[in-house]
């Protein structure tokens, strides 16, 4: 387990200078979730080749644990298949993360994987005889 002074440090840091961000010159799939609790707003761009996340970028604004996470999950799921981010569980994605929110900021951290689940679900309906 991380000491909670590095855990805050990880969090700052993504959210001041948070990896990814922007939008994707070249995606198929994009989409836009919001957490109206908090106002967090969180815009995905997926290029995604062969049911493989080639590559992500987002736009985001709110707060720092809803930006920090978007941070760290785009880094860690290039290269995974679409497969494996439907079926990854809430556990899992903050173990992913290393982020461990309390029970008021849990929709915030989920922000990130929500929109992306809803992406890649978009693009399995377009995308029905790939």
């Amino acid at each position: 387990m991380i000491k909670m002074d590095m855990y805050r440090q990880i969090i700052m840091d993504n959210y001041k200078y948070p990896k990814n961000t922007g939008k994707l010159e070249k995606f198929n799939i994009e989409n836009k979730s919001s957490n109206i609790s908090c106002g967090d707003e969180i815009e995905i761009f997926l290029d995604i080749q062969d049911n493989l996340i080639k590559d992500i970028s987002y736009l985001a604004k709110g707060c720092a644990m809803s930006v920090a996470s978007m941070s760290l999950f785009s880094d860690k799921i290039k290269g995974k298949s679409i497969e494996y981010v439907l079926n990854l569980s809430e556990e899992e994605y903050f173990e992913l993360i290393n982020i461990f929110p309390t029970i008021s900021r849990v929709k915030c951290v989920l922000l990130g994987l929500k929109t992306l689940k809803e992406a890649i679900i978009q693009f399995k309906s377009q995308n029905k005889f790939n």
